[in-house]
């Protein structure tokens, strides 16, 4: 079966799952939420706050090295379930043991137990690591897709019956961990995976290598995209670090959201036409091109309409979120040029740049972050991130550039059109503003978002036909699941 077919099948399976799943999701929260009361939450999330490092240390990236290798054996799926159970069994370990510690932290005796019992999760999400590689590998994205999506299914029928019968945040503990016994099952006979472990040294090491790398790149992520909070709420208090983190959250929602749901497959197709060069190639500009299509003229029109959609849509009082929302604009359409290269660096076996690039802003962004807003407010650090933090994603480009034997005009290539496109569109908006004059009701949002819309799809439309009727057909070819 061809690749770019399954590719596009595993797209549009994804596409549909993580849609249904996140508005039943969305239902399900709304429904509990009226069953449940705020202090229910606060437990549930107290015992949330070890979970993704935990699960980072159970998981240790082992799936992204399972498939990644161009040769996948039964002696390398024992040895990985084999690594998967110590892990997962360590996490689920010290989670258990710390779960005293975590109550004393938070004053709160009542967390020990939802926190115990959320402790099987790691080892079960552990179990999950070879069956679902496997898939990952078949670009298998169907049957992943259906797992998920039951159990969502499961998870939010059942936290919404328990929480009808009074059983307060365990209605929420509840939920979670049948979701993962239900997936392990679920993967497990799907894959038909053999429970059984194999040593070795050779590929033990090279696993955990690879796998904690990766890790520690997401840690280092983390640490560094984090610290921003820490620095506005310690020198300028709660109120502004709210308006703040919301525009983050705003601003990182569509680059989030498609590299969230998509970046498994994307690594998964990286590493089957990996062995052909120029397939990669334009596997990865045609992608980069999709995601900048997406993601550019969305931010860059709500940079526009900031000052106007903030207090219409979320009220005057968040109206001091206006500028920093405009700033995180600016941001997303920067990482939206680097941010697919994460996932092809581990398709090539190369997770150790991913690794270095989160170790670089994670030693200069912090204190960056602490010293320039201490001298120039918040602008300060925006200048960290619109100028500092681009520096280590425009050098690991070149580093993929070379790796790729890919030119960076043969990239610009794929991603002029919707740049030009998209700053055409701003400019158009721009002006339309100055026409529009005093006008700030949802009649001149309304008309800024469709005439921006319009501009942009019209200007590509002129300018680069031949780029744009590939693009429309790439997506009619995902909406048809690649037939």
């Amino acid at each position: 079966m061809n690749i770019a077919y399954e590719a596009r099948r595993g797209a549009r399976w994804l596409l549909i799952s993580t849609a249904a799943g996140q508005l039943l999701s969305w239902v399900a929260t709304l429904v509990t939420a009226r069953l449940l009361i705020p202090s229910d939450y606060g437990l549930m999330a107290m015992s949330e706050t070890l979970s993704p490092y935990l699960m980072m240390t159970a998981m240790l990236g082992l799936d992204h090295w399972l498939v990644q290798r161009a040769q996948v054996g039964e002696k390398e799926e024992r040895v990985v379930f084999f690594l998967a159970c110590i892990l997962g069994t360590i996490a689920t370990v010290i989670a258990f043991a710390a779960a005293p510690l975590l109550a004393w932290f938070f004053k709160e005796p009542q967390v020990v137990a939802p926190f115990r019992v959320l402790s099987l999760t790691f080892l079960l999400r552990a179990l999950q690591i070879v069956p679902e590689a496997k898939l990952r590998r078949r670009l298998a994205f169907d049957a992943l897709s259906s797992c998920a999506l039951a159990t969502t299914v499961v998870r939010s029928l059942s936290q919404v019956l328990l929480a009808w019968y009074g059983l307060g945040f365990w209605a929420l503990v509840t939920g979670s961990l049948l979701r993962e016994v239900i997936s392990c099952a679920w993967l497990l006979l799907l894959t038909r995976q053999p429970l059984r472990i194999s040593w070795d040294f050779r590929l033990a090491r090279e696993a955990i290598r690879f796998g904690g790398l990766q890790t520690g790149a997401t840690i280092l992520w983390i640490v560094f995209a984090t610290f921003d909070n820490l620095v506005v709420v310690r020198l300028f208090g709660t109120e502004v670090l709210g308006y703040y983190a919301m525009a983050f959250y705003l601003a990182d929602l569509p680059l989030a959201k498609i590299n969230g749901t998509f970046n498994p497959l994307f690594s998964a197709y990286y590493s089957r036409v990996k062995q052909t060069p120029a397939l990669l190639r334009v596997a990865f500009c045609k992608i980069s091109a999709l995601i900048f299509a997406l993601v550019t003229p969305a931010l860059l029109g709500a940079l526009i309409v900031a000052d106007l959609a903030v207090p219409l849509v979320l009220g005057e009082h968040w109206s001091p979120m206006t500028t920093p929302l405009e700033v995180m604009c600016l941001l997303g359409v920067l990482r939206a040029v680097f941010g697919n290269s994460p996932a092809l660096f581990l398709a090539c076996g190369r997770p150790d740049l991913n690794f270095w690039g989160s170790f670089a802003n994670a030693l200069l962004l912090p204190p960056l972050f602490y010293f320039l807003a201490r001298f120039a407010g918040l602008s300060g650090i925006y200048f960290a991130w619109l100028i500092v933090y681009p520096i280590t994603p425009a050098i690991l480009m070149v580093r993929l550039y070379h790796l790729l034997d890919l030119p960076a005009s043969e990239h610009w290539r794929y991603l002029k059109p919707s740049a030009i496109s998209a700053v055409s569109m701003t400019l158009i908006a721009v002006g339309m503003r100055e026409v529009l004059g005093g006008y700030t009701g949802w009649e001149a949002l309304g008309s800024l978002v469709i005439i921006g819309a319009a501009c942009y799809a019209l200007v590509y439309r002129l300018l680069y036909k031949s780029q744009f009727d590939a693009l429309v057909q790439e997506f009619r070819l995902v909406l048809r699941g690649g037939a």
